[in-house]
């Protein structure tokens, strides 16, 4: 699944994240951004793209410095190194992408303490004396998500990026990249009705890239086997909003939107009849279903 970088700044500043590789400092990106506008996805690109080990950290709410130096093998109950000193320990034999997921759940003196570990590219501990970061292999990324601000010098520390939903254009590339089948005109359908959800700024959790393209293609599949207006409507509102107290703002009727979907969905799944035969019922049209289903099974990395 190709990756798109919907926005040139965020392009710019990647590509040249990659190339402070080898200074005195340890290369860092802060990306924030809504849960789902592609951080991860960026991450995980960057590290293809640089042939990088990726290694991902998931912060915990009220995580400290501790936390990013030992972890706790689940297994033993041992203390085990942490995110920072599995960073040295990798990056010292080949290249290594580190992602800390969500740095606004930490303290807030994490902050002062990565910056200190980007800035001097070492750690300094009692068990193991002064370890020091092989800069020519390491990038760091850190990802927030608006829960609360980075400090000032960790951002001046960092190269920061914010990663806003993408442009209507963009997003149906992603889709069509993703669902060869779907039109332009389905794809504004479907992206019009997460935009509203996104502009809400009552909306709990609005709708991510990847979860428009999984709706897609659920939508395609509904429309192939011709399911009724009202159970498409059920399974569009339930994918668009999975937190359920966010279908209030759902302003259509199931029946109005079921319909309006299926008149856009299904001329992509039909073909016409041919000698008086429908084509629902033609090896083509199974085959075509095959498809639909092979799309719709396994959801596009995003």
């Amino acid at each position: 699944m190709e990756y798109f970088i919907t926005d040139p700044v965020a392009a710019v500043q990647a590509q040249r994240a990659l190339e402070d590789m080898g200074q005195s400092y340890v290369s860092a990106l802060l990306v924030d951004g809504p849960p789902g506008a592609g951080k991860t996805g960026l991450a995980r690109h960057l590290a293809r793209i640089s042939g990088s080990r990726f290694i991902q950290w998931q912060v915990f709410p009220g995580a400290n410095r501790q936390d990013f130096l030992w972890d706790e093998d689940p297994s033993t109950s041992e203390r085990v190194p942490g995110i920072l000193i599995q960073a040295i320990r990798v990056s010292e034999k080949e290249k290594t992408l580190v992602l800390v997921d969500e740095l606004d759940k930490a303290d807030m003196q994490v902050d002062s303490f990565l910056l200190n570990f980007l800035q001097d590219a070492q750690l300094n501990l009692p068990q193991f004396g002064e370890m020091r970061v092989n800069t020519s292999n390491l990038l760091m990324i850190l990802t927030k998500n608006d829960s609360r601000p980075a400090s000032g010098p960790l951002m001046r520390r960092c190269r920061v990026i914010y990663l806003g939903w993408p442009e209507e254009q963009t997003e149906t590339a992603i889709i069509r990249n993703a669902l060869p089948l779907m039109n332009e005109e389905a794809c504004h359908l479907v992206i019009d009705f997460a935009g509203r959800l996104r502009k809400n700024p009552e909306v709990i959790k609005p709708p991510s890239s990847p979860e428009i393209v999984r709706l897609c293609g659920d939508m395609l599949w509904l429309a192939s086997i011709n399911a009724s207006p009202v159970a498409v409507a059920k399974v569009f509102v339930g994918g668009l909003t999975p937190n359920s107290k966010d279908r209030r703002f759902i302003e259509k009727g199931d029946l109005f939107i079921g319909t309006t979907l299926l008149r856009a969905f299904k001329p992509l799944v039909q073909r016409p009849a041919v000698n008086g035969v429908n084509a629902g019922s033609s090896l083509e049209n199974c085959l075509m279903q095959h498809e639909i289903e092979r799309l719709v099974v396994n959801p596009p990395d995003i």
